[in-house]
């Protein structure tokens, strides 16, 4: 239905004073007794003579009949001004009801266009995709600061039920899409596993009959301001060994004595491809060791540890078969943040077939016994040093270990300390490229300090490397010179430059060279990159961070800007993609 609003708007043309509110002017001076006969009298006390007398009755006389017509006037102002508010307080309570139902029929278009949402018209394929997007997986886990038991997990909202509560169409589309039920999180309270109670086996039955026969993922954690179980419920414990032989992906997020108790269980996980381990009360697993947690994973080759340093040792796992491992851990002050050299070197001599590794590494006072390690398939290493205040332990012991002919990518760096590495670390980083005669692409060193020598053996020894981000202050005065920024000028005359494949260069530190020489390189690498022969790669990206101290002189400042000027002769190639970054960090 339609409704009609009569335009209303104030009357312009209409001249009666119910329109128009009538204007006065009242001349201050217009009462003052100017008459030359009667002024005297003002200033003296006789009697006014009778033609006076009759004048002044005569003033007098019309002045009460103008008080008359300012009474009437004032009367009629006044009702007016009351009609008026009266008529204000009703357009007031126009204008709310106007404003009501204006929001009313804004919600009846919002209803209306729901009602012709594109998402309706979405096939169901996309429809199932986007619901997978939902799904909150795994548990999250956050740090406090309690000296033990520090970690604490959020439960995970179980999207496909919300979604299946929505309409029939989206419940239809969720129950359609067995993937959706494939992601299950378990959170261990004594609450959810009191003795007697079935409704979470019940929903987890029901989740898992919605999952169909697609391969599960699944996250299990223990809260331990809620739980205190020291292993797995036994309803909890049913459900994992019925599903075990199609889990893919499996966190657990437990304490010590539930991974010791994991044994028992005899799990047999033929689909287990991925495994992510989080021990929630940090060293008290370190009284275990030859915990083996399933009996059969044939397919595992991705592992994640938390707060797990000798792993090895402590778990009886399919070693040979792991490709990819990464081992994280917290970093309190009153725990091991990291794993041992030794320990690591322990790891890697028995997954001989790793490919990808990430470790945070903490020596503190350990003795490096072990012999040298071979892994002949990594190509990916990241090793971070992890130390605080009160002691640092570089990590170079543990690089001098080390063969890797497979070496593609390597990134050191440290946390926690605000020293650098020592320039061994670098040396050793060196010794172990040109140990391993590996063709090294990719090279991140943080925080650490760097020898010339080594500098220009790097450059010279690696002529794959593409990325070389030397940061975190690594750089001293004479790290790089003129003369190595010479050797990584492309030139006609024959000579094959220094790293020719290189495309990215951060540089960080104290930096001496001539900008001007180093903008010169990097414009060779631009207009001679396809003229000489094999052609080198542009040096695309470039981020110089020069360090400065906090009593700079005047002649620095200078020389700053001479720098930034020098490197506008390179603007020209930023329309083809150059990406040239500068700045500085007081010292």
């Amino acid at each position: 239905m339609t409704i009609f609003y009569p335009a209303w708007s104030p009357c312009t043309e209409c001249q009666c004073p119910n329109h128009h509110v009538p204007s006065h002017s009242f001349p201050p001076e217009r009462h003052a007794l100017e008459n030359h006969n009667l002024a005297p009298l003002t200033r003296s006390n006789d009697p006014p003579l009778p033609a006076e007398a009759d004048t002044l009755n005569a003033m007098i006389s019309s002045y009460q009949a103008e008080i008359k017509d300012i009474d009437s006037e004032e009367s009629n102002i006044i009702r007016l001004s009351a009609e008026m508010r009266e008529n204000i307080a009703l357009l007031d309570q126009k204008v709310e009801l106007l404003r009501g139902e204006r929001i009313r029929i804004s919600q009846a278009i919002s209803e209306r266009k729901r009602l012709l949402s594109p998402i309706r018209q979405l096939p169901t394929e996309i429809l199932s995709h986007i619901f997978l997007q939902t799904i909150e997986f795994p548990i999250e886990a956050t740090q406090t600061d309690a000296e033990d038991m520090w970690w604490k997990f959020r439960c995970a909202r179980s999207a496909p039920w919300s979604i299946a509560l929505v309409s029939r169409r989206w419940r239809q589309v969720a129950l359609d899409f067995p993937q959706l039920w494939s992601y299950v999180n378990i959170l261990i309270t004594d609450k959810i596993f009191t003795e007697g109670t079935y409704r979470f086996a019940q929903r987890i039955g029901e989740h898992m009959l919605r999952s169909e026969k697609h391969k599960l993922s699944i996250c299990i954690a223990n809260d331990p301001d809620s739980s205190t179980f020291g292993e797995l419920p036994l309803p909890l414990a049913t459900i994992v060994c019925s599903i075990a032989n199609r889990i893919r992906d499996l966190h657990l997020f437990l304490p010590s004595s539930i991974f010791a108790n994991l044994p028992s269980l005899h799990l047999s996980l033929p689909q287990l491809e991925r495994l992510s381990l989080l021990c929630t009360d940090g060293e008290a697993i370190l009284i275990y060791t030859g915990l083996k947690i399933f009996d059969f994973s044939p397919k595992l080759h991705s592992m994640q540890v938390m707060d797990i340093g000798s792993v090895s040792p402590l778990f009886v796992l399919p070693w040979p078969q792991i490709t990819q491992f990464k081992s994280e851990h917290t970093h309190l002050k009153y725990s091991q943040p990291g794993s041992m050299f030794n320990e690591v070197l322990d790891f890697l001599s028995v997954a001989v077939n790793l490919e990808e590794c990430f470790v945070e590494c903490d020596n503190r006072g350990d003795t490096l016994t072990r012999d040298p390690v071979a892994c002949p398939k990594l190509h990916t290493l990241t090793v971070l040093g992890i130390y605080n205040d009160s002691q640092y332990e570089p990590v170079f012991p543990l690089l001098e270990k080390l063969m890797l002919p497979s070496l593609t990518t390597l990134v050191i760096g440290k946390i926690g300390h605000k020293n650098r590495e020592p320039p061994m670390t670098f040396t050793a980083i060196w010794d172990m490229i040109a140990r391993s005669k590996c063709n090294l692409r990719v090279l991140h060193y943080d925080h650490g300090g760097i020898l010339a020598e080594d500098f220009i053996n790097l450059l010279r020894g690696t002529p794959t490397l593409e990325d070389l981000r030397l940061t975190g202050g690594a750089l001293d005065a004479d790290t790089v010179t003129e003369q190595t920024l010479t050797e990584l000028t492309v030139k006609l005359d024959g000579t094959r430059p220094f790293v020719p494949n290189l495309h990215t260069l951060f540089l960080d530190g104290t930096i001496a060279f001539p900008m001007k020489v180093f903008a010169e390189m990097v414009e060779s690498r631009w207009t001679l990159a396809d003229v000489v022969s094999p052609p080198v790669y542009q040096l695309r990206n470039i981020s110089i961070c020069t360090s400065v101290r906090a009593d700079v002189r005047e002649e620095e400042n200078e020389k700053t800007l001479a720098d930034v000027t020098a490197l506008s002769a390179l603007d020209a190639y930023k329309a083809q993609g150059l990406v040239v970054t500068m700045n500085g960090r007081q010292i």
